[in-house]
């Protein structure tokens, strides 16, 4: 028995190895000096652990290259990636370029890797945190003379710099494995201009932005090439960033003289601002971002003004109308958040990012207006596309102003948009109290709204079209019957100011739009009044600072609750999250937080009594820390009247129902024995005296023994008066 634990205990501590070193990050270098290796994912070939960054480095050696091939590969597809790159020297200092990354089943990806001429090669396997079954990958590399092999040769040098003067890239025609790829990275001070001459049918090239080559972006390329289907030579390509990639596969060996003909050379940015002023009127004028249909470029900052110009008379209605600039959003992808179009009208309007929520039309209310494009220093898409002109914009349609601003503690909103006005967009502007205090703004909002492209944005700020965390109202809140629809909303003023955006965009249903707003400023953070009174007959509400929205840091908050002489105060809390073990909520006797505490609470609670006080006073501490904030709490409290019996007087409805109980478990007991007797089913003769335990350790016969369980008051042993009574 001994050993067969030992085994078992040697069993487990093997398995716990075995998964300890799946789920376990690897590094390994292979140095100049180690010829051939083979390496794995970490539990290969059963499956991978999530969270995982490994990384096999194969050194460069001179006058060797390193060929790398897949064995075997399967991954979660867009999940999980392998990085291939490959490591080169560029004036005594190593670098590394991005040669291919994989992610999925092997399928028609490439297998086949190889190193330049004294160059090297680095895997990097990342996953993310969702559980798989995938079994990962085997690779095995080998180290080859590229004097002596006639069977592998190298890729090209990964690395060249861009002159001005147009140079061809190396291309030998050597014959590489099926599906091998090579990468070559071309580096700028301006931009990088490639110009593809000819490509053998065996050739197939992706240019990429080098920034944007990410294992989430692995399609994201500037173009896509191949000898079958590319006729229209010379082919060019200008790179929109100073660093340009170019991946270079083979489906066979070349079956020309040369395998591609591609020279590069540096060129001014495509990105550099385009028209300062546009002049439109009733016809259509684009207006695209620099670089568009391509990607736009980095650290952009460009201003387009636009002015209308049409006469402000009468149309064949007789009604008169204002010149305005409207805008058609035919295309728009810019990176979230990071990179924006504003929209300028005297001030800046509106941020438009991402895909600014399908919106596709936006009509001005002045004739002069510009358009801002502002771009940072990373991922790049391919940017905007707009149809500007101008617009009669009937007056009766005019904005209150551009934007209209409040800046009272309270105050309200109200304004009818009628049928006529078709197109548009107007903003109002609500500017906390002046002071170094910080503001919550408190909004009830109705609004009757009538088609499915008109919408009242509220936001902080400015802020980006494309927040999702923004309230957006629409008209499918509205009921049936064609009324209002109201909404409440409480929020923090983080900005400047609180923005609402009414936006409407060429539909012909009928009748009228009407938004009408109040609002209110209330300072945050504020505990209240610390000495509170409990009224007998009303429950009152007391709550953490801004519930239900979270709490500030560093709150501490006491409230004295006092009830009348002869009561005592009673709390009745309805819900409870803080940051546990952080953030606290102490109840106590009396008016002091010395004395005993009744509860003491954090986290998430739920108490399902009341809590009482001994005396006519309580009092409640709320302290917060730096850190998280949670929604806090809400509690009622009240008085009721101290019972003079001693008794408690919760206690009176249990001790009658425990009473009731026992008055009716005698009257049934007795009405059995008395049935018992009756039939005959109990001597009438027997001796009460009989019933009784039996020790089970007494010397007793064998056919009158019972066990304690057996022997209940509910199952009593008994004689009849004949039988000797054991004492």
């Amino acid at each position: 028995m001994y050993f067969r634990w030992v085994t078992v205990l040697l069993l487990l501590n093997g398995l716990s190895a075995l998964a300890f070193e799946r789920c376990r990050d690897i590094s390994v270098g292979y140095g100049p000096d180690v010829p051939s290796g083979i390496f794995k994912s970490p539990g290969f070939p059963t499956s991978y652990c999530s969270n995982l960054k490994c990384v096999y480095e194969i050194e460069p050696k001179a006058g060797f290259a390193v060929s790398l091939s897949i064995e075997f590969f399967d991954t979660e597809y867009l999940h999980d990636f392998v990085e291939i790159y490959q490591t080169f020297y560029y004036k005594d200092k190593q670098y590394s370029a991005k040669q291919h990354v994989l992610s999925g089943p092997m399928g028609h990806q490439p297998r086949h890797f190889t190193s330049s001429e004294g160059g090297g090669l680095k895997v990097v396997f990342s996953t993310d945190a969702t559980e798989n079954e995938f079994s990962g990958f085997k690779m095995f590399y080998s180290r080859f003379d590229v004097h002596l092999s006639n069977t592998i040769h190298p890729c090209p040098f990964p690395f060249y710099q861009a002159e001005d003067n147009a140079i061809a890239l190396p291309a030998n025609n050597v014959p590489f494995h099926h599906d091998t790829a090579c990468v070559i990275m071309i580096n700028s001070t301006l931009a990088t201009e490639v110009t593809v001459r000819n490509l053998s049918t065996s050739v197939y090239i992706k240019l990429i932005e080098t920034e944007n080559f990410r294992s989430n972006r692995v399609n994201d390329v500037l173009e896509n090439l191949n000898g079958f289907t590319t006729h229209d030579y010379p082919h060019i390509v200008s790179s929109r960033t100073e660093s340009l990639t170019i991946i270079i596969s083979f489906t066979q060996s070349p079956n020309a003289s040369e395998p591609y003909l591609i020279e590069y050379k540096r060129v001014p940015s495509v990105c550099s601002c385009k028209e300062e002023n546009i002049q439109v009127d009733e016809t259509f004028k684009t207006l695209t971002s620099p670089g568009y249909p391509f990607e736009y470029c980095d650290n952009i900052n460009c201003t387009t003004r636009v002015s209308a110009q049409l006469h402000g008379k009468a149309d064949n209605t007789g009604r008169q109308y204002n010149t305005v600039v409207q805008a058609v959003i035919n295309n728009l992808s810019i990176e979230m958040d990071t990179d924006f179009l504003q929209l300028i009208d005297k001030t800046s309007l509106l941020n438009l990012t991402d895909d600014a929520r399908g919106m596709k039309v936006f009509t001005f209310d002045h004739k002069d207006v510009d358009f801002r494009f502002l771009t940072d220093h990373s991922v790049v898409e391919k940017g905007f596309n707009l149809s500007v002109r101008a617009y009669k914009k009937p007056y009766f349609c005019a904005c209150p102003d551009t934007p209209k601003i409040f800046s009272t503690t309270t105050g309200a909103v109200n304004h009818t948009f009628y049928e006529d006005c078709k197109f548009m967009d107007c903003f109002w502007r609500i500017y906390p109290p002046p002071g170094e205090s910080l503001y919550r703004i408190v909004l009830k909002i109705n609004y009757k709204l009538t088609a499915d492209n008109e919408f009242i944005a509220v936001m902080n700020g400015e802020g980006p079209v494309a927040d999702r965390s923004q309230l957006r109202l629409e008209a499918d809140a509205i009921l049936d019957d064609g009324g209002t629809a109201e909404r409440f909303l409480e929020f923090d003023g983080s900005d400047p100011y609180v923005q609402l955006w009414y936006h409407r965009e060429g539909d012909d249903i009928a009748g009228e739009r009407k938004l009408n707003i109040n609002y209110s400023w209330r300072k945050r953070c504020q505990c209240g009044s610390g000495d509170l009174v409990a009224k007998v007959d009303d429950w009152t509400l007391l709550t953490s600072p801004d519930y239900p929205t979270p709490y500030c840091d560093n709150m501490d908050c006491t409230w004295h609750l006092r009830a009348p002489e002869g009561h005592r105060v009673i709390v009745n809390i309805t819900d409870f999250l803080t940051e546990i073990d952080q953030d606290f909520l102490g109840i106590f006797n009396g008016n002091t937080t010395n004395t005993t505490h009744l509860e003491l609470l954090s986290g998430m609670e739920q108490l399902e009594s009341l809590v009482s006080s001994e005396g006519n006073e309580l009092t409640i501490l709320f302290t917060s820390d730096l850190s998280l904030s949670l929604r806090g709490f809400s509690l009622w409290y009240k008085a009721e009247p101290i019972s003079t019996s001693g008794d408690d007087d919760s206690s009176h409805p249990v001790r009658s129902v425990l009473l009731f109980l026992m008055f009716v478990i005698g009257i049934v007991g007795l009405g059995t024995l008395a049935y018992l007797v009756k039939t005959d089913r109990m001597p009438s003769n027997m001796d009460l005296r009989s019933i009784r335990f039996i020790n089970p350790n007494s010397n007793v016969e064998n056919s009158y023994r019972r066990t304690e369980s057996e022997a209940s008051l509910m199952n009593p042993i008994y004689r009849p008066a004949s039988t000797t009574n054991f004492r």
